[in-house]
C-alpha cells in the first residue's frame, strides 16, 4: 500500500494495522504525524473522506486498499481555519434566530418549534467548537476564559426563550429570540476576534 503524509511517501506500517484508525494512530506513534498536528484531509484510493466518514474510521478496513494520502496542519493553523468559519457560522445563527422568530409569529407552532430545535442544536455545536479550540490551543480568550458575562447573557436569553416556549406564547418566543438571543449572539463577535488574535 502506498502511504503519504503531506504528499511525502512514508515507510509501510508494521503488520497488524487493520483499520484506518489504527493507521492514523500508528502514524502518530511513529512521528509521521506530530502531536501538534491534526488530520485535515484523508484520501483512500482517491476517495476524499468527508466529516461524516470520520465516524467509521475505527471500522474501515485497510484490507484491499492500495493508496492512502493524509494531509495535516498544525493545531493553531487548524484553529485559525475553524475561527474563520465560525464568523460565518455565527452570522447564520443570528439570521436563523430572526427567521425562527418570523416563523413563530406566522407559521404553525409545530413547524416553528422544529426550526427552533434545529437552531438550538446548531448553537450547541457552535459553542462546543469554540470550547474545543480554546482547550486545544490553551487560549485565555474564549468561552471558558474572560467571557463569563457573555455566557451569562447567552444563558439568560436561552432561559427566557424556553420559559415562553413552555407557556406556548409564540409571540413572546419570537420577541425573546429577537430581543434577547440575537444581541447575545452579536456579543460573541468580539470573542471570536480575541481568540483569533491569540493564535
Amino acid at each position: 500500500m502506498k502511504l503519504t503524509v503531506n504528499a511525502a511517501t512514508v515507510p509501510e506500517l508494521p503488520p497488524g494495522i487493520r483499520t484506518i484508525e489504527d493507521m492514523v494512530d500508528a502514524l502518530r506513534e511513529r512521528g509521521d504525524i506530530r502531536a501538534d498536528e491534526v488530520v485535515v484531509e484523508l484520501k483512500v484510493d482517491g476517495y476524499r473522506w468527508r466529516a461524516a466518514d470520520m465516524d467509521s474510521m475505527e471500522s474501515a478496513r485497510l484490507e484491499g486498499v492500495r493508496e492512502v494520502a493524509v494531509s495535516t496542519t498544525d493545531m493553531r493553523g487548524y484553529a485559525s481555519r475553524i475561527l474563520t468559519d465560525a464568523e460565518s457560522m455565527l452570522r447564520v445563527l443570528i439570521e436563523g434566530s430572526t427567521h425562527v422568530a418570523d416563523l413563530m409569529r406566522t407559521g404553525p407552532p409545530d413547524e416553528a418549534n422544529v426550526h427552533l430545535f434545529n437552531l438550538l442544536n446548531a448553537l450547541q455545536r457552535f459553542l462546543a467548537c469554540l470550547v474545543h479550540v480554546q482547550n486545544a490551543c490553551e487560549l485565555s480568550n474564549g468561552l471558558l476564559g474572560s467571557s463569563e458575562g457573555l455566557l451569562t447573557g447567552l444563558s439568560a436569553s436561552l432561559e427566557s426563550v424556553q420559559q415562553q416556549q413552555e407557556e406556548s406564547d409564540w409571540t413572546a418566543v419570537a420577541e425573546r429570540l429577537e430581543n434577547d438571543l440575537v444581541p447575545a449572539l452579536e456579543a460573541l463577535r468580539p470573542l471570536l476576534d480575541g481568540m483569533r488574535g491569540e493564535l
